[in-house]
């Protein structure tokens, strides 16, 4: 798993906002707020969707590798006075929750960072047990034709007010890897990240969903080019 840790002053700059609209609006009716509802956050980065749920009255916690992640989503909730959520730095794959959440979500790719696929299935056991009965889990994980034909060989600039983004990537199809560097240039500094994603069949993640005593609900396919989905959402129920 990769930390993010030069990136993190950046982040919140560049992520793609319409995501975080597109998933708030499908978790709508997925995911209900209540003072007696406890919500997990896997690699929660700056933690947008907990702070989020906080805001409804949740009771919310996020888990994030990346200790300068953890630091601005704290920031974020002294800022929003919020008393009902925790973030803590930690590794997912070693969570201690057993029958303590409604939900748990994870976003953003964190999936694809899993590079070694028996890694999936300890995450998809973990997450079961911490769930209490008739709990929620939901993911959002990268397609690999999306993985393929949108980033393989991509080699673009994004521009920002005072930084410009450098993004060259690279997919193997043998290894089902994507490679990814990133070179934040802004005129104080360059910052220059290296990342590594696996694609993962749809199938063979229902396939462990379901060893692991999850029901599933509906897999989502979502931002489509050429009429194909770049990722999938599952919504999946113990």
């Amino acid at each position: 798993m990769q930390g993010y840790a030069k990136i993190a002053p950046y982040y919140d700059r560049f992520i793609n906002r319409d995501f975080y609209k597109i998933l708030i609006s499908y978790l709508a009716d997925k995911v209900i707020p209540g003072s007696d509802k406890r919500l997990l956050e896997l690699g929660c980065g700056t933690g947008f969707f907990s702070l989020y749920y906080a805001k409804q009255g949740m009771d919310c916690v996020g888990i994030d590798r990346s200790a300068e992640m953890i630091k601005i989503a704290r920031n974020y909730a002294k800022e929003s006075a919020l008393e009902n959520i925790c973030f803590s730095q930690g590794d997912m794959l070693k969570i201690p929750f057993k029958g303590k959440f409604d939900y748990v979500i994870i976003f953003f790719d964190v999936l694809n960072n899993i590079l070694n696929p028996k890694d999936i299935t300890v995450l998809f056991k973990k997450v079961h047990e911490c769930l209490r009965p008739g709990g929620v889990f939901i993911f959002d994980i990268l397609s690999l034709w999306g993985m393929k034909k949108m980033w393989n060989n991509d080699n673009f600039y994004e521009f920002y007010d005072d930084f410009k983004i450098h993004w060259i990537s690279e997919y193997r199809d043998d290894e089902r890897l994507l490679k990814i560097k990133m070179r934040i240039i802004s005129k104080r500094e360059t910052i220059v990240e290296e990342f590594v994603e696996r694609g993962y069949e749809k199938n063979s993640l229902e396939e462990k969903l379901v060893s692991a005593g999850f029901n599933v609900r509906g897999i989502c396919p979502m931002f489509f080019f050429k009429r194909k989905a770049s990722r999938f959402v599952f919504y999946l129920e113990k």
